[in-house]
């Protein structure tokens, strides 16, 4: 596993499986942040759902990361920017969900 690119194509090679990713994406960065803002949650539950989804996007990817996010370097910062993405592009929508509080 350590001559694998850790951002190359995981075997991603149909429209059904990228599209199926691209919708993932779009649920953990927008509709399950404004769902958290919506339920009226404190700013600093953003980061905690930022890290317990990117640890767990990163390890959908492939379940070997598992144990290399711990050792291996580039697999930790792969997880790290995953985070930083659902944390910065989460924000919006948590912002607008904390809008629409019943």
């Amino acid at each position: 596993m350590s001559d694998e690119p850790v951002c190359g194509a995981f075997g991603y090679s149909t429209a059904p499986e990228v599209i199926m990713r691209c919708v993932g994406h779009l649920i953990v960065v927008g509709a399950l942040p404004f769902r958290l803002g919506q339920t009226g949650a404190p700013w600093w539950c953003l980061p905690i759902f930022a890290v317990v989804a990117g640890v767990t996007m990163t390890l959908a990817e492939d379940l070997r990361f598992a144990r290399a996010i711990f050792l291996r370097r580039d697999v930790r910062g792969y997880a790290q920017v995953r985070i930083a993405f659902i944390a910065l592009l989460g924000t919006p929508p948590f912002a607008a969900g904390t809008g629409f509080v019943a």
